[in-house]
């Protein structure tokens, strides 16, 4: 069975009919790089086919990603289920009509789970975003038939853009890698880091090594550069909250706040 990301950032838009390969990118909200690179993953694996239809290239799932597709829906649910009754029912409730407020109020469409720009660029639109077009939302309808998983993704994916408007180094890599290096540095095998996205930190001059020959041996330390990444985070993480409070109102960014404190 396909990862909670294969199916969300793959799977989810296709079915038995040709879907043009070149809608893609905007079906998933994804780069037309990332688009590219799931769409690989569930060729070999069998999913997904790619047909011509009147000289275009076509997508659409095999047999064996229909079989996929009619099991997906159980297993989302019973995932769901289990997380409510781990979790407690009216806490899940209360974060999920929290979210689908939030994300109902957002101008833009995002990816069902959290994605870059590429294997080697952790930021929701890259560079200059060449290969990544935003797709509106219209009215905030579709927020109310989103899965909580759907849900989350999008208010984080909305989140990031808005931190990485104000830095150049991807919010998760800012919050995973970057402020989890002290003083004193930390090992690479240590860092939830990716190699590509470890070795794009350390070819943009945020980070310096030392030490071992050994990629997950080296030292991993913070360059001036990169230590002003991790100033400058916690700030940077309150702008994006208090231009959220202004742009969706005080309540919704509470609701949003508490539940899931």
């Amino acid at each position: 069975m396909p990862t909670l990301e294969q199916w969300c950032n793959l799977l989810r838009v296709l079915g038995g009919e040709l879907v043009p390969r070149r809608d893609l990118s905007r079906l998933l909200r994804l780069s037309k790089r990332a688009a590219r690179s799931n769409l690989t993953v569930g060729q070999r694996r069998g999913w997904v086919e790619e047909l011509y239809h009147d000289g275009k290239p076509c997508i659409r799932m095999t047999t064996e990603g229909l079989v996929v597709a009619t099991k997906w829906p159980g297993i989302r649910e019973a995932a769901e289920k289990t997380y409510r009754e781990d979790d407690g029912k009216g806490r899940v409730d209360r974060l999920s009509n929290a979210l689908e407020k939030l994300v109902a109020s957002l101008p833009l469409e995002h990816p069902h789970f959290p994605a870059g720009y590429g294997a080697a660029d952790a930021r929701v639109t890259g560079g200059y975003g060449q290969s990544w077009s935003p797709v509106k939302r219209v009215n905030g309808a579709s927020a109310s038939e989103l899965p909580l998983s759907a849900l989350v993704s999008q208010a984080l994916v909305a989140f990031a853009m808005a931190y990485e408007e104000r830095c150049s180094v991807a919010l998760s890599l800012s919050a995973m890698v970057v402020r989890a290096i002290p003083p004193e540095g930390r090992h690479a095998r240590e860092l939830a880091a990716a190699p590509g996205h470890l070795s794009a930190l350390l070819r943009d001059g945020l980070l310096t090594t030392a030490g071992a020959r050994r990629r997950d041996d080296q030292l991993i330390c913070l360059s001036p550069a990169g230590r002003l990444v991790y100033e400058q985070y916690p700030r940077l993480v309150r702008e994006v909250e208090s231009e959220w409070r202004d742009s969706f109102g005080d309540k919704i960014v509470e609701d949003v706040r508490s539940s899931l404190s």
